[in-house]
């Protein structure tokens, strides 16, 4: 497994379709990668929170699994307001720098690589539920 930066930036850097999709096929067996990008492209999923809010350090104490299985607390509105922007900058400060910046997309539902729920599907059918 690899860190889910460096294979996002990996697939956002390719210009063509087709290789995004082969580069998605490759790491399917990645279990944070298919986490994060079910938390980002599944249409049924709200985390709540605009604003990100800014972190100064990164401890590295949690992994980004361990994130991601934070967010249905924000989904859910368990915590929200100004306890989930605190809670969210406690969260980015625990996990490093990386992955850090890989929570920050997840929020904001956008992964910056370029291809959608339908490329998922097209590295594997059925992954991802997919709005036509």
């Amino acid at each position: 497994m690899g860190n889910v930066l460096s294979i996002i930036e990996s697939i956002a850097s390719n210009p063509s379709k087709l290789a995004k999709v082969e580069l998605i096929k490759q790491h399917l067996a990645d279990t944070e990668f298919m986490l994060t990008v079910d938390a980002v492209l599944n249409p049924l999923r709200s985390y709540n929170i605009k604003k990100i809010p800014p972190v100064t350090e990164h401890l590295g104490q949690i992994t980004l699994t361990e994130f991601i299985e934070n967010l249905p607390r924000f989904e859910n509105r368990e915590i929200s307001g100004n306890a989930a922007i605190e809670e969210l900058k406690r969260l980015l400060s625990l996990l490093s720098a990386d992955d850090a910046e890989i929570a920050a997309r997840i929020i904001r539902r956008n992964l910056k690589a370029g291809f959608s729920a339908s490329s998922v599907n097209k590295a594997k059918p059925g992954t991802m539920l997919d709005y036509p």
